[in-house]
C-alpha cells in the first residue's frame, strides 16, 4: 500500500511543468487573462508577489527594498488583462498572443533598485549566474533615479527601475538562477530566482 502511494505521488510530482517559459494555450492564456482580471484591484507589488524575488542581502522587507521580477508569459498576458480590465476594454485572447509574439525568445525582468545620489544607476549591468555559466543581458533599458519621499538616514533616497532581457536559449529553464545587477557605484544587487517554482 505505501509502495503504490509513493508511486503515485511520483506520478503525479514528475508531471507537473516547469512554469516559467511552459507552452502556452489558448486554455493557459485564459488562465491568465483570468488571474489578471481578477485582481485588477490588487496593488501591484500584492498582484506582482508570485513573480517577486527580493535583494538577497536585505536585512529586512519594506517599502524601500530592492525587488525583482519575473515577467513570465503568464504574467505577461495576466498584467495586460489586469490593466485593460482597470481601462474598462475588452481582453481578447489576440492581444495576448501579440504579447507572447513581442516577447518571444526573452526571459524579461523589473528591478527595483535604491540609492543615495542621482547618479548611483549610471552604467547598469546586468548577468545570470547559473551553475558556472553567466549570462550578460541581452538588452537592457533603465529610467533616470529619481528622488523618493523615502528617507535613508539623513540622505535623501533615490530610486530607478531597470528592464532586462536574456535570451532563453542561453537558460536552462528548469534550474535557479541568480540575476546579478550591477550599478555605476560597484553595488551588486543579487536576486534568487527558482524557474521551475515560477508560473
Amino acid at each position: 500500500m505505501k509502495i503504490s502511494t509513493v508511486i503515485v505521488i511520483l506520478l503525479i510530482v514528475c508531471s507537473l511543468p516547469a512554469y516559467a517559459v511552459s507552452p502556452v494555450n489558448e486554455e493557459v492564456i485564459k488562465n491568465a487573462q483570468t488571474y489578471g482580471i481578477v485582481r485588477s484591484q490588487l496593488e501591484v507589488a500584492e498582484f506582482l508577489a508570485p513573480w517577486s524575488a527580493y535583494e538577497e542581502k536585505a536585512a529586512k522587507i519594506a517599502e524601500s527594498t530592492e525587488r525583482a521580477y519575473l515577467y513570465t508569459p503568464y504574467l505577461l498576458i495576466a498584467v495586460d488583462a489586469r490593466e485593460k480590465n482597470q481601462a474598462k476594454k475588452p481582453v481578447k485572447v489576440g492581444d495576448s498572443e501579440q504579447i507572447l509574439s513581442d516577447y518571444a525568445g526573452y526571459l524579461c525582468f523589473s528591478v527595483t533598485l535604491y540609492g543615495d545620489t542621482p547618479q548611483f544607476a549610471d552604467k547598469i549591468s546586468a548577468v545570470i549566474k547559473q551553475g558556472n555559466k553567466r549570462l550578460s543581458a541581452h538588452d537592457l533599458t533603465s529610467t533616470p533615479a529619481e528622488r523618493t519621499s523615502m528617507a535613508n538616514g539623513s540622505k535623501p533616497l533615490y530610486v530607478t527601475r531597470s528592464y532586462l532581457y536574456f535570451l532563453e536559449k542561453d537558460i536552462e529553464l528548469s534550474k535557479p538562477i541568480m540575476l546579478l545587477v550591477m550599478t555605476g557605484e560597484k553595488q551588486i544587487h543579487s536576486f534568487y530566482f527558482d524557474l521551475a517554482k515560477i508560473n
